[in-house]
């Protein structure tokens, strides 16, 4: 049967959106459910819930799981891509084509017609991603204990750091203060208090101190300012290394994703630019998608079957969507 419909699902450690479109990009459907993150709820568990949002479109749609087309991209799923496939072939039956990846793709897709570009993924942790004719280069992003890349967690850990140097002395009071009085504020305690409750939370709790930090940068505090200094170099690093990856001097947009990225004010995306070398400067331009990563999904899903005609049918798609869609 003829592909007549696209489902793009967007899969994360909090949420799973799933999306039908008809062919020109129309919204018909949608549905959201929980996290769907193999490494954090399991295979099996990952895999139904995608085949259920799956399975809720078409019911809604009353079409034939034949004539669509759907590209998951999941959190979590680059090393796991195919065994999650396989899974939800055999949950979903006879989908007329279906593809798992990373949500990387999604990010990637989003903004650029062909799919193919740099991202910069900033949330808890942070990545870089390279995508060039349908190859995927990583560039950091290696976890909280081996790499310090610019992430919530990297930011939220400096400033309770800071913090605690501040309450032993073994840094300058005086300059430390405003750091120190908002996360003892944030905290409900000095951080001496709060050791305990900080180890036992772990990572997303000391990530979640990352907004005081920008909210003081903002201020002109230079304690937070040089937090963020720190932490925009490590990223720009990162955007260099993609970068020169690319043989080509044609310009390259850098697609930002995450919490610390879409949330930031545009100081963030400057302080990260400027302390870019001169060669990459020149030829990138780093921007936050005007559309949901479930879009970039949704392309994925319509260059299954467009192939080389995704280039052409981006813009008309994409208006189609924005029209119809609402989150």
């Amino acid at each position: 049967m003829r592909i007549t419909h696209y489902i793009g699902i967007d899969g994360g450690g909090t949420k799973t959106e799933a999306v039908l479109t008809n062919a020109e990009g129309r919204v018909l459907c949608s549905h959201k459910q929980g996290p769907s993150n193999p490494n954090d709820i399991g295979l099996d568990a990952s895999a139904e819930v995608i085949a259920s949002l799956i399975r809720s479109l078409l019911h809604d749609a009353c079409i034939s799981a034949s004539s669509v087309s759907v590209f998951c991209g999941i959190s979590g799923a680059l090393a796991l891509k195919d065994d999650l496939k396989a899974k939800l072939c055999m949950l979903c039956g006879d989908v007329g084509a279906l593809s798992v990846h990373s949500d990387v793709i999604n990010l990637l897709s989003a903004g650029s017609p062909t799919g193919n570009g740099v991202c910069l993924i900033c949330g808890t942790g942070s990545v870089c991603f390279l995508r060039s004719d349908d190859t995927l280069h990583r560039v950091g992003g290696w976890g909280y204990l081996l790499d310090s890349a610019g992430g919530g967690y990297d930011i939220g850990r400096m400033a309770l750091e800071a913090s605690l140097k501040a309450c032993d002395g073994r840094a300058d009071i005086k300059t430390h203060t405003p750091l120190l009085q908002a996360v003892t504020r944030y905290l409900g305690a000095s951080p001496h208090e709060m050791i305990t409750e900080i180890y036992q939370k772990g990572k997303s709790y000391i990530a979640s101190c990352a907004p005081l930090v920008f909210e003081l940068a903002e201020q002109g505090d230079a304690v937070a300012k040089n937090i963020l200094d720190v932490n925009a170099q490590a990223l720009a690093e990162c955007i260099t290394a993609a970068a020169r990856k690319i043989d080509n001097k044609d310009p390259v947009n850098v697609i930002l994703g995450g919490s610390i990225c879409t949330k930031a004010s545009p100081a963030w995306t400057l302080r990260i630019s400027c302390r870019l070398p001169l060669d990459v400067k020149e030829k990138t331009t780093l921007i936050l998608s005007d559309v949901p990563p479930v879009f970039g999904a949704l392309t994925e899903a319509m260059a299954m079957s467009a192939g080389p005609a995704r280039a052409e049918r981006y813009s008309d798609f994409k208006r189609n969507f924005m029209q119809t869609y609402h989150p």
